[in-house]
């Protein structure tokens, strides 16, 4: 943008001065009557004598003056020597004005004319017009590149007041015309983070407050009871029962840790191309001995890579996984599907054939500490699937959530970055 005022500077320059150029007349047409004036009179006479005597009567205060000089005293450059031999006169310009020489033929006597300013009034204003609508246009040029910015200034300034104000979801409409962009797209990344943390601290209080009430509750009753029982076999009971609520508090804990950990950890995730195939049998492998479930997998024969950090991975992959065996009924089936010309993402599918999510129900699962209602007597805390949304936003990646065509339950789809350096040939 610079560039371009600089460059429109120069030209709104040269426009303006050829435009004088051509306006004004040139100065040999403006000194030709002069010429002829002084040539006559130069004609009119025969000696030096008479042209000093025309000198003394030529009458004082008109617009032109005369005087004579000695033309040999008058040292003049070659050119304008030769000039004076061509045309028969001369004229000089000066700080006070300007002087026209005409020489007597076959003497060293020569008339000097003091002619009137050669530039006209109109020539004056004309030239002023021309000055102002110089600058008025430098100015306007000025305006055009820095009103943008001012603009952008002005609006970023607004919405930082804003988000100031405790409106997080205040955000600067981003442009790639924008003189800007990168501080309005920092800005931006910046408030999401920001209202990210405010939410994820909202979200941890709450989810203390009401995950941790009842598993307290039951301990305050069961050290109650205790406290009165005398019978060695009831006491064990308790005794186990208190033991399990507090391996339930440890594991909320650790969650809640583990969340809180993710927004630090993002900023030392190095993506990178993994095989996601062998990354999704060595997870059903694991997962294998525990699973109650039929998990069916068949892995291809050509690796399928995608741009991610392999530990975040199979973070993603075992949360879903997890999932699928907590509320699937018997099977569980996991495909893929490799990225093609007119699709850049590699798609995991993990389906089950439990009660499915409600399409209703299917945006609020994604938040922490939120479980679907047909799911809501279950064991965990609801944070499997916002785990993985996280990790997905991490990679640039697509979490959707369906309902399996097949199996008829839930239906987990993950779409990754193709690695560049391993696309498939659709």
């Amino acid at each position: 943008m610079l560039l371009v005022v600089l460059l429109a500077t120069i030209g709104f320059g040269w426009a303006l001065d050829r435009l004088f150029i051509g306006l004004q007349p040139d100065d040999a047409d403006r000194l030709a009557p002069y010429r002829v004036m002084g040539e006559s009179l130069v004609g009119s006479i025969s000696s030096d004598d008479e042209l000093i005597d025309l000198v003394s009567r030529w009458p004082r205060g008109t617009r032109v003056q005369l005087s004579s000089i000695d033309s040999s005293a008058v040292a003049l450059p070659l050119e304008l020597q030769e000039e004076l031999n061509q045309v028969g006169s001369l004229a000089l310009e000066t700080s006070e004005g300007v002087t026209l020489i005409v020489p007597r033929p076959g003497s060293n006597t020569a008339l000097a004319m003091d002619l009137p300013p050669l530039t006209s009034t109109a020539e004056s204003a004309l030239r002023f017009a021309l000055t102002i609508l110089f600058y008025a246009g430098i100015v306007a040029l000025i305006l055009l590149w820095v009103y943008p910015l001012v603009r952008r200034l002005h609006g970023l300034s607004k919405v930082a007041n804003e988000f100031g104000a405790g409106n997080f979801n205040a955000r600067v409409p981003e442009s790639r015309f924008s003189l800007i962009n990168h501080i309005e797209s920092e800005f931006n990344a910046m408030a999401g983070r920001i209202a990210t943390l405010v939410e994820d601290n909202r979200l941890l209080s709450t989810a203390v407050s009401h995950d941790l009430r009842t598993p307290i509750a039951r301990l305050r009753f069961g050290l109650d009871a205790l406290s009165e029982e005398s019978n060695p076999a009831v006491k064990d009971k308790y005794m186990q029962r208190i033991s399990n609520d507090l391996a339930e508090m440890e594991h909320l804990v650790e969650v809640l840790l583990d969340y809180a950990r993710l927004e630090k950890q993002k900023r030392e995730l190095p993506l990178q191309p993994v095989n996601i195939a062998s990354r999704l049998t060595d997870r059903i492998d694991a997962l294998a001995h525990d699973a109650p479930l039929d998990i069916h997998w068949q892995e291809p024969a050509a690796g399928v890579w995608v741009m991610a950090s392999e530990r975040y991975l199979d973070m993603a992959i075992n949360n879903v996984l997890q999932n699928a065996q907590r509320y699937g009924q018997s099977n569980i089936t996991v495909s893929l599907k490799p990225s093609s010309k007119t699709d850049p993402h590699v798609w995991v599918y993990i389906e089950d054939d439990g009660s499915g999510i409600p399409e209703e129900e299917r945006s609020r699962v994604l938040k922490p500490f939120e479980r679907g209602q047909a799911n809501s007597v279950s064991s965990g805390f609801g944070m499997g699937l916002a785990i993985v949304q996280r990790i997905l936003d991490w990679h640039g990646a697509k979490l959707v959530l369906h309902s399996s065509e097949t199996l008829g339950g839930a239906s987990i789809q993950m779409g990754f970055v193709a690695s560049s350096t391993h696309v498939a040939k659709a």
